[in-house]
């Protein structure tokens, strides 16, 4: 079973200015120009050394079957007065759109694109903008779970904050990201049913005073014993990685931890229009603050570790190792979606989460601190940083 995530069309039809934008864009003439769109990682949160890039899987989710429920699409274009071309174009079966993006569990830092949207302006700007929403709460799941994790030492951790979401995918979304981050498992069942991860849970201790039992009977779905009393006593007495830190350093050594609330300041993670197709070429947008293009680079030593990132225009040859001090490299994206279809086959959330781990083992411990880490190298080519110092022209239409 997996996460069902609205098509990006049906997700619009809570933005009544998104569908007007669109509907201006067809009239105009402009629906069918090529388009460009970033989610970039403009800043981490405070005493954050790096983000677990988290919700990426949503682009394959919101795949198949139609894109709007019709029925719900025509009272939305009634009430708006959308053209009947745009009707028409937003229920196509799929959206034609080619992705490329860090896959879940990748460490990302600073000033990187972790995703890049292409295809005609009209259908990017929706999968764009539905989409950043869900990839930044993703995100910020994630890089809290990891937080936890470098905290808890290696100690289990359950995640159950998920509880405090109405909806079913909403809850999902939350606890495949913690399971990503590093979390063992969800008390959730529904969550764990939809996102394919394990499940952990406990019969509440109301249940045991009430029939004068001192130990709580167990519903562990898994192979763990009952709860230890430490655990559960951090629902009220722990919801984050210092306090989990405090009871640490004061002796409390259970075999697992329950985390309650996975808070972590946003991720600035921006949405932006970089580049369009003219006669046959891309443009850099000259409205964007960070124009043109781009592919992130990662160098590694001899250990494969990592030892800085390089963003690049997507035309440019990536830099030498060897100029970097490094001894090899890769491109961190990866094709997701070409013309609205599966690049490849779907990755389990498990192997998402080994990456996020060997990830964090394979970075240095002073960015991993959970009070003022150092920071990761995140460097540009000349060309990028030229680009970055150009004041950028805006137009009442960005798009034209």
């Amino acid at each position: 079973m997996s996460v069902e995530l609205p098509s990006f069309a049906e997700a619009a039809l809570s933005d009544g200015r998104l569908l007007l934008e669109a509907d201006r864009l067809v009239r105009d003439g402009l629906g069918d120009r090529r388009a460009s769109f970033e989610l970039r990682l403009d800043a981490l949160p405070r005493h954050a050394g790096f983000a677990v890039v988290c919700g990426m899987h949503a682009f394959e989710d919101r795949l198949g079957g139609e894109t709007v429920n019709p029925a719900a699409f025509d009272e939305a274009a009634r009430l708006l007065g959308l053209s009947d071309a745009t009707v028409t174009r937003l229920r196509a079966p799929r959206f034609r759109i080619d992705v490329d993006a860090f896959p879940d569990g990748t460490l990302a830092f600073a000033g990187e694109a972790i995703a890049t949207i292409e295809g005609p302006l009209v259908e990017v700007l929706l999968a764009a903008t539905t989409s950043l929403a869900l990839v930044r709460r993703a995100t910020r799941t994630a890089t809290a779970a990891a937080r936890l994790s470098i905290a808890a030492e290696g100690d289990a951790l359950v995640e159950i904050a998920s509880f405090e979401d109405a909806s079913r995918e909403g809850a999902a979304l939350v606890a495949r990201a913690a399971y990503v981050g590093g979390f063992e498992a969800t008390a959730n069942p529904v969550a764990s049913a939809l996102a394919g991860i394990p499940l952990r849970a406990t019969a509440s201790r109301v249940l045991a005073s009430l029939e004068g039992r001192g130990d709580s009977p167990s519903n562990d779905a898994g192979s763990w014993s009952s709860l230890p009393t430490e655990l559960w006593a951090l629902l009220t007495r722990c919801d984050d990685e210092a306090s989990l830190v405090e009871m640490r350093r004061h002796g409390t050594r259970p075999t697992g931890w329950v985390a309650p609330s996975l808070a972590l300041d946003e991720p600035v993670i921006a949405s932006d229009l970089v580049a369009l197709e003219e006669g046959g070429a891309w443009r850099p947008h000259a409205g964007s603050t960070h124009p043109g293009r781009k592919i992130v680079a990662r160098y590694f030593d001899s250990q494969a570790r990592p030892l800085c990132d390089i963003v690049h225009f997507a035309e440019e040859r990536i830099r030498e190792p060897a100029a970097v001090g490094a001894e090899l490299f890769e491109t961190l994206a990866r094709p997701v979606l070409r013309q609205g279809r599966a690049a490849g086959s779907s990755e389990a959330p498990r192997e998402a989460r080994l990456r996020a781990r060997a990830g964090r083992l394979k970075l240095s411990a002073e960015v991993l601190h959970l009070r003022d880490p150092a920071r990761y190298p995140v460097d540009a080519t000349d060309a990028v940083r030229a680009s970055r110092d150009r004041p950028a022209r805006t137009s009442k239409r960005g798009a034209s």
